[in-house]
């Protein structure tokens, strides 16, 4: 399946929200890689594997990822990556126990989203936040995508709830990399089932995307 990318948006002069892949954009997928080691390791002290390049990346970073991104003056300052759940992805993976015995998805109209994050020393993080989520629910919709599934810290999952998204979650828990930003836990969301003002206006995939 080849992914409709073409849902990000200009925000202000020299801001702007993209989905792309490392094959689209790699020097952008390079710098998002970077963002994430200075959000997820050495920010929140994540045990991520790092090259030799300053990227936290893994095996799950594949030419099909979606990378999501807003980008001020060519840089990253807040990311997502998508993956489809037909493919090998971090929950099924990775954090199977945070199912706690639940079947896992495993089909073309679930996605998991994975490494969400702003960077840390950013002036508008709320704003960064926002423009994420919207991103993610244009491409979501734009794709065809149903449900999406994460692995995420407890922070995350609350800022979700926050921004009117009704969710789902997996009963298990994990407290091995327990940080600031609470334990590592698992869920999602049904799109169908999103009515919230809020879920509308990050969806206006015609009066958004460029």
């Amino acid at each position: 399946m080849r992914a409709i990318i073409d849902v990000g948006r200009q925000i202000s002069t020299g801001c702007r929200s993209e989905a792309f892949t490392a094959g689209t954009h790699t020097d952008l997928a390079w710098k998002t890689q970077q963002l994430r080691r200075r959000i997820f390791v050495e920010g929140l002290g994540w045990t991520l594997s790092v090259d030799r390049s300053g990227r936290e990346r893994d095996q799950f970073d594949r030419k099909d990822t979606i990378y999501g991104a807003v980008v001020e003056d060519g840089n990253p300052v807040g990311c997502w990556r998508m993956l489809p759940t037909v493919r090998p992805y971090l929950l099924q993976d990775v954090f199977p126990h945070l199912a706690a015995g639940r079947q896992l998805p495993r089909d073309i109209e679930t996605w998991e989203i994975s490494r969400f994050g702003v960077d840390p020393f950013h002036q508008k993080p709320d704003m960064v936040s926002r423009e994420l989520l919207g991103l993610m629910m244009r491409f979501a919709a734009a794709n065809g995508v149903a449900t999406i599934v994460a692995v995420t810290d407890e922070a995350f999952h609350k800022l979700l709830g926050r921004a009117g998204l009704k969710l789902f979650t997996y009963p298990g828990v994990d407290r091995s990399q327990e940080g600031t930003r609470g334990a590592i836990v698992a869920g999602g969301l049904h799109l169908a089932e999103q009515t919230h003002p809020r879920y509308r206006k990050f969806a206006q995939l015609s009066q958004e995307a460029a």
